[in-house]
């Protein structure tokens, strides 16, 4: 097994990095170069929680290769105030508190 795996649909169990990765507001989404709708990829539900592409990348990869991906992303500069950073979490809760007040908001203007 490589760094990619594409017989690997799981997020954050080490058995294989994914070519794509999207954040939403209620889901974490990994995918492969060729997928589709309904297959290549996989989707979690990560409501109300900060996108963490350092971590998720680190969970991803093959625990052989772990060593070097972790040692890749430390050799950026900055890197360690990008993962110390509340700047995601901020901007993730209020993003999901405010969908939440949306939505409620547009249920009980149906039901008015």
């Amino acid at each position: 097994m490589g760094l990619y795996n594409a017989d690997n649909t799981s997020i954050g169990v080490n058995e294989g990095l994914k070519t794509t990765y999207f954040w939403g507001l209620f889901s974490l989404c990994g995918y492969f170069r060729n997928a589709t709708f309904n297959g290549g990829g996989e989707c979690q539900s990560s409501i109300a929680s900060p996108p963490t592409p350092f971590e998720v990348i680190s969970n991803d990869a093959p625990q052989r290769y772990g060593a070097l991906v972790n040692f890749y992303f430390s050799s950026f500069d900055g890197i360690n105030d990008y993962n110390s950073s509340n700047h995601f979490t901020s901007f993730a809760h209020a993003a999901f508190v405010l969908t939440l007040i949306a939505i409620i908001s547009t249920g009980l203007t149906l039901i008015l």
